[in-house]
């Protein structure tokens, strides 16, 4: 964190508390002040023309300073420059990427799932967006959200020793969840995207990073959920990439209507920055788009969320081009249960009385076990396609059954490709929308409901509670309650 040096002086405090103020942000303003100290007597005019810093920043610094620095009208000198040095930027000397080391975690990272659009980017350049975050922003005083990690960009950070003041990754795969979970400090979450962003992560962020489906409703969608993950939009940061071959611009331009659309402002457009092991179609390579957004985006992503349809993928059942309108078996189901949609179990989560029936069909179905745990019902029948995780094979299938207690499997249902996974009784789990209390160790906080499948066994095992002061009157867990699992010194 930033300090000022021991023979700190009045301005110095003063410089140092704007600097924390700043968070990301910070890192422009001690480059600034770096060159300011360089630069001996200067003028403001030289300065700004030196730095591309505004005029405005220049002249708030130098306020900041007082009587550390002399102005006569245009003309400034730094006169007690020592109490500054530990707060300036120093910039390293270029190193070599640790290339191999990448590479050994990469190899030992789960699968490409094809019909989730991954293709592996490559070991360097998970390793530059890492090192070009930390090279534009104060990542040590800054809250980072991976919005989908495919690459394992998670990892790169503690490859390369960089220090974030809170990291989080967020995915649909939970076996890539497992994994980056064991490798690094990030708190990880599950989530479809589709149906929602965790309700705790929501406002959180100053940066975003994301790797999304290329398609323009994948796209659109992913940066939807990452400007509601983002706290304050005058300094927050969505990091997107995205590629398209140079001979279909008309693809580009679709997605970049997408984006235009949630009001966010271009501040760069980084081409080729990523490489890839595979997506030859756009060249294996993709721009880095840095974006801004503004006032208006909150508002733009919520509509952009409102219209969004299962189909965001360009692999498999979930592709832009496939059409899932919901089988037959579902509709006979739902005419003696209640049906429920899963937007509806995640976003008004309430306790129910009888049967429900869901349908996940259109979805991948690795939402199964957070839909049943989501329906709070005595009995839970989901339909979902028979290549669904937790369903395909008998060892998925007592993993289900350890998670969610009394569960029978009708496969091929009528011949069809899906099925019926029924849930009787309450899952030997916590309540679903309700932090675990400190008994729960590091998980202490969380909801069940955001947890991947790793920790979810985890609390199978250990039997721990939800947070008994989050309990509402009827002596049910507080569905509303938005627990936290940011370091408390990083809650704003």
């Amino acid at each position: 964190m930033i300090s000022p040096h021991d023979t700190a002086t009045d301005g110095s405090r003063r410089v140092a508390g704007h600097l924390r103020t700043l968070g990301p942000e910070a890192r422009q303003a001690r480059r600034l002040l770096t060159d300011l100290l360089d630069a001996g007597p200067t003028t403001l005019e030289r300065l700004v023309a030196q730095t591309g810093a505004p005029r405005r920043d220049v002249e708030h610094l130098v306020k900041l300073m007082g009587e550390d620095a002399d102005r006569q009208g245009h003309r400034i000198e730094v006169l007690a420059p020592e109490p500054y040095a530990a707060l300036a930027l120093a910039e390293p000397a270029p190193v070599p990427l640790p290339v191999e080391a990448m590479q050994e975690l990469l190899a030992a990272a789960p699968a490409p799932v094809k019909s989730l659009d991954h293709v592996a980017a490559t070991a360097d350049t998970v390793l530059r967006r890492a090192r070009w975050l930390d090279e534009q922003f104060e990542l040590s005083q800054t809250r980072v959200l991976m919005l989908g990690d495919h690459d394992a960009t998670t990892l790169a950070f503690g490859v390369l020793g960089i220090e974030i003041g809170a990291l989080a990754v967020v995915d649909i795969d939970h076996d890539l969840l497992a994994y980056l979970g064991e490798r690094s400090t990030a708190s990880p979450y599950f989530a479809d995207l589709r149906v929602g962003l965790p309700e705790p992560l929501r406002d959180q962020f100053d940066i975003v990073v994301t790797d999304p489906p290329y398609s323009a409703e994948g796209v659109g969608l992913f940066a939807a959920r990452g400007v509601e993950a983002i706290d304050r939009h005058e300094r927050g940061r969505l990091i997107l990439a995205y590629g398209f071959p140079p001979s279909s611009p008309a693809l580009g331009l679709k997605v970049q209507n997408a984006l235009s659309g949630l009001d966010l402002v271009y501040e760069a457009v980084l081409p080729g920055f990523n490489h890839y092991d595979g997506a030859q179609a756009i060249g294996s390579r993709s721009a880095q788009y840095v974006l801004r957004p503004t006032r208006r985006s909150k508002r733009a992503a919520a509509r952009t969320v409102a219209r969004t349809v299962p189909t965001i993928y360009s692999h498999g059942r979930q592709s832009v081009e496939s059409a899932n309108d919901g089988p037959e078996v579902f509709r006979r189901l739902a005419e003696d249960a209640e049906a429920i949609d899963v937007d509806e179990l995640f976003d008004a989560p309430r306790v129910r009385a009888g049967r429900v029936a869901v349908n996940l069909a259109p979805l991948h179905g690795r939402s199964l076990v957070h839909a049943a745990l989501a329906a709070q019902a005595p009995e839970v029948d989901l339909v979902v396609p028979n290549e669904t995780d937790g369903v395909r094979s008998e060892s998925e299938q007592e993993r289900t059954r350890r998670l969610l207690g009394a569960v029978r499997f009708r496969r091929s249902v009528d011949g069809t490709p899906f099925t019926i996974v029924h849930v009787a009784g309450t899952p030997p789990l916590p309540p679903p929308f309700a932090p675990l209390a400190e008994t729960a160790g590091e998980l202490a906080g969380r909801r069940p409901i955001d947890l991947p499948l790793h920790l979810l066994e985890r609390l199978v095992r250990a039997e721990v509670q939800y947070a008994p002061e989050h309990v509402g009157a009827s002596g049910r867990p507080d569905p509303d309650h938005r627990g936290r699992d940011l370091p408390r010194a990083d809650r704003r």
